[in-house]
């Protein structure tokens, strides 16, 4: 069985800027990975998650550049840190 859970916070800057803080986890009642060419069992949780996203709205209502940036905890890493950088274009299309 998995499971997980986050909590994500947000922030409204202004009308078209807004912030996403967000700390979550990952785990499962029989998860199965290899570490150092070992294969190892784990019950609970696998992966730590903290991040921040940063949205703004760049060219009429529908294109928006977002930033991401976090760190996660994976176990498979030996709960060292992997970091993490995304930068994206999202375009809406649909009814407001």
């Amino acid at each position: 069985m998995n499971y997980s859970s986050a909590i994500h916070l947000y922030w409204m800057i202004d009308t078209v800027t807004g912030l996403q803080l967000t700390q979550g986890f990952y785990g499962n009642t029989k998860f199965q990975y290899t570490y150092l060419e070992e294969m190892k069992k784990h019950n609970g949780i696998n992966n730590y998650l903290s991040q921040i996203t940063f949205r703004k709205n760049i060219y009429k209502n529908w294109l928006f550049y977002e930033i991401n940036s976090g760190v996660n905890f994976h176990i498979e890493h030996d709960y060292e840190p992997n970091y993490k950088f995304l930068i994206k274009l999202d375009a809406f299309f649909g009814k407001e």
